[in-house]
């Protein structure tokens, strides 16, 4: 600041420190006064003594800038005062000493007026300098423009949204209305809580500058998406289309809502397409078991999803094919094993069988001396069958044939063994005649009323032809013999109807008991039984047959035999009653 200053020697100027130096001589012994003086600087005045002659001394003069004192006046008053910037501690009217030769910048402002700026110039040093500024009132801001969400705008998604407008000034803020509350902030954008489905939504936003003024933007609404349908059920397990699934089994699926609402699930199943029966309703899991379905049967299902809004979406339909029945496996594991020798006359079979699904399982028993044996037991539920009166030395050939509840059919092997001593070559079947029986050879006679004295079914009369011999008892069976077969099952006695027992005719026995004396008698002598179960005649390996020459246990004549046999059999005379003609009556 001296290089701006002239240098004055005892009152003379003798120059400027322009240069940085100024040299002065011939100053003689005594003190001298250097002034320091210019326009930018405040006067420096120094002494300086010199004792003797050709004396050099060396003058350091450093000045201070001048100030001088303006004064601020503003129309109103009492508004802020800012100088280059930096705040003044009082407002107007003001004075204040500022440094010269600089230009500032004077601001001043009146809060919820105004504010002016201008450029002071202050060149150099004097009287106090007055400034008077007119505050211009402020306008308020330019109307805010709204930009998202647009006005009137549809399915705007939930949750946060970021709404955004345009303002050309800066250093606003901005009061937000939204919902029926308000927000303040100084960005051009605001984020607020969207949360309801199909709600309208209105907002605003207010500009406010730093004077209060303020403009307020047009009002703006929008709309937020309304409840969504669940998304349609999908990945179906068992996948749709597959075949051969099992007969009780889990079907499940896929299915979420976009909103995030709960799901509920109604299940429809059935037989044929688009099916009707709903066997669930309103359930939270997405999977349901199904059970006891039918063998290879298509089911057909869907699922409608249900949110927590009431909007629904159903699924497509899909559908899976059950296994076929399999039959039962094959019977095995036989006892006695396959070709066993030297087998017990009474014997009890036994098989292992099993059904892959299951199922409940019935057999067909075959059994016989031949290897196409005849069936001997139908539907039997047990997997043993015991067979008593077995002859000696003969081979016996068996299987079995399962049969589950569903249908299905398995045929086990040939099964052989043989009965007490070594097979021969002979299958004939000895039997001993019991006491009391004769033998009738085969012959023809005419059976029915040769005479026309019996009732009408009786005729006509026919040549019948018997191909075969066979044995009848000489008498009826008597009280004594059946009593013994009752004694022996434990049933009951036939009533005499007090005509007596003993050695008399048994009475009151219906045919049924008849053929199981019969029975019992062939099983009592160790002999094939003659009858099975349903009264059908068994032969020696007990296949069902209708040929009476073909059974071998104890039965009941034919009505042919017996008249045959009444009549005389081949050695008849043709007599008209049994043994000889007439008749010869006795008193029983």
């Amino acid at each position: 600041m001296a290089k701006s200053g002239s240098v004055y020697l005892n009152g003379i100027m003798e120059g400027t420190l322009e240069q940085g130096v100024l040299v002065l001589d011939h100053l003689g012994v005594g003190t001298h006064k250097i002034v320091l003086d210019g326009e930018k600087i405040n006067q420096l005045e120094k002494e300086i003594t010199f004792n003797y002659d050709y004396d050099a001394r060396e003058l350091e003069l450093k000045a201070d800038p001048a100030t001088r004192v303006i004064k601020i006046v503003t129309i109103p008053p009492n508004a802020k005062i800012w100088i280059d910037g930096r705040e003044l501690s009082s407002r107007s009217p003001w004075q204040e000493p500022v440094e010269v030769g600089k230009v500032y910048d004077l601001e001043v402002l009146l809060e919820g007026y105004g504010r002016e700026t201008r450029k002071i110039n202050i060149p150099a040093k004097g009287d106090l300098i007055p400034f008077t500024i007119t505050i211009p009132e402020a306008s308020a801001p330019d109307r805010p423009v709204l930009t998202y969400p647009s006005n009137n705008s549809k399915d705007i998604p939930l949750g946060n949204i970021t709404l955004k407008w345009e303002s050309k000034e800066s250093d606003l803020t901005y009061r937000v209305e939204f919902d029926g509350k308000t927000y303040t902030t100084k960005n051009k954008n605001y984020t607020v809580s969207a949360s309801e489905r199909g709600k309208t939504y209105s907002w605003k936003v207010t500009a406010v500058n730093e004077f209060g003024k303020e403009t307020t933007s047009e009002t703006y609404s929008f709309t937020t998406q309304s409840n969504r349908a669940p998304n349609t059920p999908s990945n179906p397990s068992p996948s749709n289309n597959v075949t051969n699934q099992p007969l009780t089994m889990t079907l499940s699926w896929d299915c979420s809502d976009p909103d995030g609402d709960i799901l509920t699930y109604d299940v429809y199943f059935g037989t044929s397409s688009n099916p009707t029966t709903k066997v669930s309703t309103g359930q939270s899991g997405k999977s349901i078991n199904r059970s006891n379905l039918s063998y290879g049967t298509t089911f057909y299902w869907k699922v409608v999803a249900k949110d927590s809004k009431g909007a629904t979406t159903e699924g497509p339909e899909w559908r899976f094919t059950t296994q076929s029945n399999r039959a039962p496996n094959t019977p095995s594991n036989p006892s006695p094993s396959n070709n066993a020798t030297n087998q017990p006359l009474t014997i009890t079979l036994s098989w292992d069988c099993s059904d892959p699904d299951g199922d409940a399982i019935t057999y067909d028993i075959y059994f016989g001396t031949n290897n196409n044996p005849g069936m001997v037991i139908e539907g039997q539920s047990e997997n043993t069958f015991t067979r008593r009166n077995l002859i000696t030395g003969t081979n016996y050939y068996w299987k079995v044939v399962a049969k589950d509840s569903k249908g299905g059919v398995t045929e086990g092997p040939l099964w052989k063994f043989t009965q007490g001593v070594p097979e021969t070559s002979s299958s004939t079947l000895y039997v001993t005649v019991p006491e009391g029986m004769v033998l009738v050879g085969k012959g023809s006679f005419t059976m029915g009323d040769e005479f026309g004295d019996l009732w009408d079914g009786c005729r006509p009369a026919h040549k019948v032809t018997l191909t075969y011999d066979f044995y009848i008892g000489k008498y009826e069976v008597t009280f004594n013999e059946y009593d013994a077969f009752c004694n022996a099952i434990g049933g009951n006695k036939p009533k005499d109807e007090g005509w007596g027992r003993g050695i008399r005719p048994v009475i009151n026995v219906s045919w049924w008991d008849a053929i199981a004396y019969c029975n019992w008698l062939s099983e009592r002598e160790k002999l094939p039984k003659a009858y099975d179960e349903k009264g059908n005649f068994l032969d020696k390996d007990g296949r069902v047959t209708t040929d009476p020459s073909k059974v071998v246990g104890y039965r009941l004549p034919t009505e042919a035999e017996w008249e045959y046999a009444a009549r005389g059999g081949s050695k008849s005379k043709g007599y008209k009653y049994a043994g000889d003609m007439p008749p010869k009556v006795r008193q029983v």
